[in-house]
């Protein structure tokens, strides 16, 4: 692939065996640059992921995009107590620092076992969400995604790159 950086070389000599972990973890890294990437906080229920998945690729343009599953990921983020958070917390970080993923989605959907409540209560999950992940401070777009029972994405509610608030999706521009 004419986008994909030369393996990382050590020079003759090096003593590196022990070093090998971080080596292949830098050469991981290196393979990704160039790559693009978009993060989605999302149920376990495989019929949501999927088109979340290609509604990111063609609203941002992204190649990638990680996945955080939890069930009832919405409700987890807007009710969830630190010990809960933290697990996502912690995946984000790593999809937006090693990954450099510049968007988050907080996905809640019809129909989940994991958070059953009735759709109106999953929109204010999602917004609640939204708030949650972009009062970590990340420098990135947070954006609070809906499956309806079509299992199509709609748009909730986002934020711009380190925005004060939330902008309602029933007042910004519509979505593509």
């Amino acid at each position: 692939m004419a986008d994909t950086p030369a393996p990382l070389r050590l020079r003759a000599g090096w003593r590196w065996a022990g070093y090998r972990p971080i080596i292949d973890a830098v050469e991981r890294v290196l393979q990704v640059e160039g790559q693009t990437f978009a993060t989605a906080i999302n149920c376990i229920d495989g019929r949501a992921q999927d088109p979340v998945a290609e509604w990111m690729r063609g609203r941002f343009g992204v190649r990638y995009v990680d996945t955080i599953t939890e069930a009832g990921a919405d409700g987890i983020l807007a009710n969830g107590m630190d010990a809960a958070l933290e697990p996502v917390k912690s995946k984000v970080m790593v999809s937006t620092g090693a990954h450099n993923s510049q968007v988050v989605a907080v996905v809640g959907h019809f129909g989940c076992a994991g958070n059953p409540v009735a759709p109106e209560d999953h929109l204010e999950d999602i917004r609640k969400g939204v708030a949650v992940v972009a009062s970590w401070g990340l420098p990135v777009d947070v954006i609070g995604l809906w499956v309806n029972d079509q299992w199509q994405v709609e748009v909730v509610c986002e934020t711009g790159r380190n925005a004060s608030g939330l902008r309602d999706a029933s007042s910004a521009a519509p979505a593509d």
